[in-house]
C-alpha cells in the first residue's frame, strides 16, 4: 500500500505506508539519521512521530532521543525562507536541521543559526575500520589482537536479514542486559532498548542486514545495519555483553568487513547527544567527516 504524505499544516502519524516516500525524497541528500525511515520507525517509540510536507521540503515532528520533548526538524533545498519562517510561526525552534538547509537559506538577518555538535552524524570510511591499518589506528588494532587472543577460538557470526520470535527474544535478553549494565542514564536506555525491540519487531519490513556474533553457542552481540544507496549504509544499534573488555572493537571490525561486501564505502555512526563516552568512543575510530546539524530561531523582532 502507498499514500502520499499530506501537505503543511496537516501532519500524519508515521507509517510503513510511507516508507517509499520518504526514502526516495531523502535520497536526494546526505544521509542524515534523524531522516532515515528506519531510525525514524524505531525511536517512534510512544507514537508520536509526524510527517508532513512543507514546500516540497520534508518536515518531521517526533520526540527528542533524550527528553520528552517535542521537536520540529526539516530537511530540502526549495524555498527554506519561506518554510523555516512558516514552521518558526507554530515553534520557537528548529531542531537537527542539516547542513543542506542552511546552505539555501537566503536571508541570514532572518535566522539565528546554531551548530549543534552533539546531533552531528559520524561517517566513516569501512575500507579503514576492516583493515584497522596505520598510525591512527594502532590503539584499535592492540584491542582486536587482545580479543582474537584471548577469545577468538569461540567466536563467530552470522548474518541474517529477518528476526523470527527465537531470535527475537535472545536478541532482546543481549539488549536487556546492556541495558542493565550501561553507564548512561536509565531513561535514555529505556527508551533506546524500546527502539531496538521495535526496529526488530518490523525487521520483516526493512532492508536490515543483521550480524548475530556467538561466543560458542550463545549470542553474546549485534549489529544492525541497513544499506541506504550504493556508497551508505548506516548502523542503528550494536550492543554486546561484557564478555570482553574489547568486543566492540572487534564487532565493529567484523561488521565493516561484511558491510564492504555489499558494496559499501561509508557508514553513518549516527549522533554521540552530547554523551562523553559515547563522543569519546566515536572519535577513536577516526571519523572520515561529519554530517553537520543546526538549531533555527528567528532573530528577535523578526516576526
Amino acid at each position: 500500500m502507498y499514500k502520499m504524505i499530506p501537505q503543511f499544516p496537516r501532519f500524519s502519524k508515521l507509517a510503513i505506508v510511507y516508507m517509499e516516500e520518504i526514502k526516495n525524497f531523502t535520497s536526494r541528500f546526505e544521509p542524515y539519521s534523524d531522516f532515515n525511515f528506519t531510525s525514524l520507525l524505531s525511536w517512534d517509540t510512544d507514537d508520536s512521530t509526524e510527517v508532513s510536507m512543507l514546500n516540497g521540503n520534508l518536515v518531521v515532528r517526533f520526540t527528542n532521543y533524550t527528553t520528552d520533548n517535542l521537536l520540529y526538524s526539516v530537511i530540502g533545498d526549495n524555498m527554506i525562507d519561506e518554510s523555516l519562517l512558516e514552521l518558526l510561526a507554530i515553534t520557537t525552534s528548529i531542531e537537527l536541521v542539516p547542513e543542506i538547509v542552511i546552505k539555501n537559506i537566503n536571508n541570514f538577518d532572518l535566522f539565528d543559526v546554531e551548530e549543534d555538535r552533539g546531533a552531528f552524524d559520524y561517517v566513516y570510511i569501512l575500507e579503514d575500520l576492516a583493515s584497522m591499518n596505520g598510525k591512527k589506528y594502532k590503539t584499535r588494532r592492540n584491542k582486536l589482537s587482545l580479543v582474537t587472543r584471548d577469545i577468538g577460538s569461540n567466536l563467530r557470526s552470522v548474518i541474517i536479514t529477518n528476526v523470527n520470535k527465537d531470535m527475537f527474544l535472545s536478541l532482546n535478553k543481549v539488549s536487556t542486559s546492556w541495558q542493565q549494565n550501561s553507564q548512561q542514564n536509565a531513561v535514555d536506555t529505556d527508551r533506546e532498548n524500546a527502539a531496538i525491540n521495535r526496529i526488530l519487531s518490523w525487521s520483516n519490513s526493512l532492508n536490515l542486514f543483521i550480524l548475530i556474533f556467538y561466543k560458542d553457542e550463545d549470542i553474546v552481540g549485534f549489529s544492525i545495519n541497513e544499506k541506504i544507496s550504493d556508497e551508505y549504509s548506516i548502523c542503528h544499534f550494536e550492543k554486546a555483553l561484557p564478555v570482553h573488555d574489547n568486543i566492540y572493537t572487534y564487532i565493529v571490525h567484523e561488521s565493516a568487513k561484511e558491510l564492504l561486501t555489499l558494496g559499501s564505502k561509508y557508514i553513518n555512526w549516527e549522533q554521540d547527544l552530547n554523551l562523553p563516552g559515547l563522543r569519546k568512543s566515536k572519535l577513536s575510530y577516526q571519523p572520515e567527516k561529519f554530517l553537520k546539524k543546526y538549531q533555527v530561531k528567528l532573530i528577535s523582532g523578526t516576526m
